[in-house]
């Protein structure tokens, strides 16, 4: 807006480069009953991801509006989450605030246990996820993101079928022993899918020999029984399991060639992997926390269910070996030792095993080997297929080194577009670029502490929001009034622990049960008026939270873009805010109702008559890259034609009108 002499009191501008010399026709003639129009452009969203994993298991997740992941299988680098966050399995309720014109989303989470992709389509608010099959996306002609050559995403479930193979290639089912169940806890799940992701490279110290060596007895049977359950299966190979002993002071890294080819090599599981419903012709599989009971073989060729002291148990992975179609194992498939001096090097060295140990919240030890299943090194995550080795007594085996994972934490991104015109409580010309801020928010997630107690997330186990970074971008002011930008935080002061503004600490201001941040004094003096494609002035806000006070939970009605309003320094008092957003306590309240503003300072508020299609203020979600600045004096629907039909259709049609700007 330019101003003359006056409050209200306009002409057109001059600034060549910008003024649009054809306006659009004289102001609407305000009606004189209140709009009821909120002008939003977004949608409050409650997520199911409640997986078929244990309650409590904690995972991370990204939500995308578009399949995101391209025909290698990956993540594809020209598309960006518009939600994201922690999920405790049956515990967390979810809701995000997202573009409004979305109306399918997909799930995707780097945790083990979990399916990779999931989809939804929203209705009535809500987002039930499913997992999306991949092997029948690929069929499709979709790009998809399968983690092996030709199977879906595996995790937890119910279904059971156990095989085993003797080194003489005859299946029996004597290892099994239905009677040895355990229910894993989740926590457990947790510290694993943390400490060992999808695609990075172990730590070192966990890349180790997994030989189990058996170093305590039960005295009323004199040794120890041993157990074996599949908890994880991520790799891209159909893979077969198999383990030999012995007993003595040798290492097995010390054995000759001769002797390693006159172990007996006992296959357990031939088909290592837990099983998924949704994979055709795949009628085998296991379910974590069912066990195996592995057999001593001693020298006489006699088998027992008690390992002696001293005895070493060592692991073959017979790499992408099971056959399905014949339901058989290949031995002449690449056999990976959990020895690394037996294995062929693959591009990390000859290491495919990780050996840890975890505990549950009653101090429990889970043992625990993994293995990189592809002969030439693969990612060297080694968590392609992880299983537990549990015996009696507990603790007889040498533990290896323990995990000790740190806190979870994730990111979210949201961004968005805020438009201004300054002239209320009057009508502008509703071009909505007299400021115009573009906004990107970053919120920390954490979980930390114990996950769960009988399921049920306690205490510090909460998720919560460790911090949030807001980078407010000035792009455009298309005004003579000397506005100011500030906003407010619906948040008790009490909960924050820091606010800074690039880097410097900031004091906030109290208002009610929030607090206001006075970002910007003057927009004009930081920007050049009336230019289009200017550099913006940029201010970057961090909020720390309190630990543990503000939960993840409802967050998102709560983040950016906050309340944002601008304040003209000619008019005292004056704020103008988004429509139905209430204002501040230093709001001078008497210009409700005047002039063409319709608010009842009670439920409406900044809304205009029911003849008026335009705001004083908007919101523009999920979007910055690409916006146009609207053209001086002309309304907004010249530069986004699309604009009219949404409203005319009470904001249900064309809702990503402001994507599609006139060519």
């Amino acid at each position: 807006m330019c101003l003359c002499t006056g409050f209200f009191l306009f002409v057109g501008c001059s600034d060549k480069d910008y003024y649009d010399p054809t306006p659009d026709p004289d102001p609407t003639d305000v009606g004189s009953n209140p709009s009821g129009l909120n002008f939003s452009t977004t949608q409050e969203v409650k997520f199911d991801l409640n997986y078929d994993a244990p309650k409590g298991f904690v995972s991370v997740f990204d939500v995308y509006a578009e399949y995101p992941l391209d025909a290698n299988g990956e993540l594809r680098s020209n598309v960006t989450p518009i939600a994201g966050g922690i999920n405790v399995v049956g515990t967390s309720q979810l809701s995000r605030v997202i573009p409004s014109y979305v109306t399918e989303l997909y799930a995707y989470s780097s945790s083990l246990f979990v399916p990779q992709l999931s989809y939804a389509k929203i209705e009535n608010g809500r987002a039930v996820f499913s997992q999306v099959d991949i092997d029948a996306a690929v069929s499709a002609g979709a790009s998809s993101r399968s983690i092996g050559d030709k199977k879906v995403d595996k995790y937890l479930t119910s279904v059971d079928d156990f095989y085993a193979w003797t080194e003489n290639g005859h299946y029996r089912n004597d290892l099994i022993n239905p009677d040895v169940t355990l229910t894993i806890a989740p926590e457990v799940f947790t510290a694993i899918s943390q400490a060992f992701p999808p695609g990075k490279r172990v730590d070192p110290i966990f890349y180790r020999d997994a030989t189990v060596e058996i170093v305590k007895e039960n005295k009323d049977q004199g040794g120890a029984k041993v157990y074996v359950s599949v908890i994880s299966a991520g790799g891209s190979y159909n893979n077969s399991l198999s383990y030999f002993t012995y007993n003595g002071d040798k290492e097995f890294k010390d054995f000759s060639t001769e002797e390693i080819n006159n172990l007996k090599v006992i296959n357990v599981f031939r088909y290592a992997d837990v099983i998924n419903n949704t994979i055709v012709n795949k009628n085998a599989g296991l379910t974590p926390g069912k066990y195996a009971q592995l057999l001593y073989l001693d020298e006489e060729g006699n088998y027992s269910e008690i390992f002696p002291v001293n005895t070493k148990i060592g692991w073959v992975l017979h790499s992408n070996a099971f056959v399905n179609q014949i339901s058989d194992v290949n031995p002449a498939r690449e056999w990976l030792y959990s020895t690394p001096e037996w294995n062929t090097p693959g591009k990390y060295g000859n290491n495919f095993t990780i050996f840890f140990q975890t505990t549950d919240n009653e101090g429990n030890p889970f043992n625990c080997f993994g293995f990189e299943d592809m002969p030439n090194g693969g990612d060297g995550d080694c968590n392609d297929v992880i299983f537990h080795v549990l015996t009696d007594p507990i603790d007889a085996i040498a533990p290896p080194p323990s995990i000790d994972p740190d806190p979870i934490e994730t990111e979210e991104a949201i961004k968005g577009i805020l438009a201004f015109e300054d002239n209320w409580p009057r009508q502008g010309d509703y071009d909505l670029n007299d400021v115009v801020v573009e906004y990107n928010s970053t919120v920390t997630y954490v979980q930390d502490g114990e996950t769960v107690n009988g399921g049920v997330p306690v205490g510090e186990g909460d998720i919560t929001v460790k911090s949030v970074k807001d980078v407010f971008s000035f792009i455009h002011t298309g005004a003579t009034f000397n506005n100011a930008f500030s906003y407010k935080v619906n948040i008790p002061r009490s909960k924050v622990k820091s606010v800074k503004i690039d880097g410097e600490d900031y004091a906030t201001i109290p208002d009610g049960a929030g607090f206001v941040i006075e970002l910007c004094p003057n927009v004009r003096e930081v920007i050049t008026p009336m230019t289009y494609g200017v550099t913006p002035k940029v201010y970057t806000v961090d909020m720390e939270f309190v630990d543990g006070a503000v939960l993840q939970d409802g967050f998102s009605q709560l983040a950016a873009p906050y309340n944002p309003f601008i304040s003209p320094r000619e008019t005292a008092g004056a704020e103008i805010h988004l429509p139905m957003y209430e204002p501040t306590s230093k709001a001078n309240r008497s210009y409700f109702g005047t002039a063409d503003d319709r608010s009842d300072q009670s439920t409406l508020w900044y809304v205009s008559g029911e003849n008026n299609k335009y705001p004083f203020a908007i919101h523009l979600s999920g979007t910055n890259d690409g916006f146009v600045v609207p053209k001086e004096a002309a309304k907004i629907y010249v530069t986004y034609p699309r604009y009219s039909s949404w409203v005319d259709s009470n904001m249900t049609t064309d809702r990503d009108w402001y994507l599609y700007p006139a060519q």
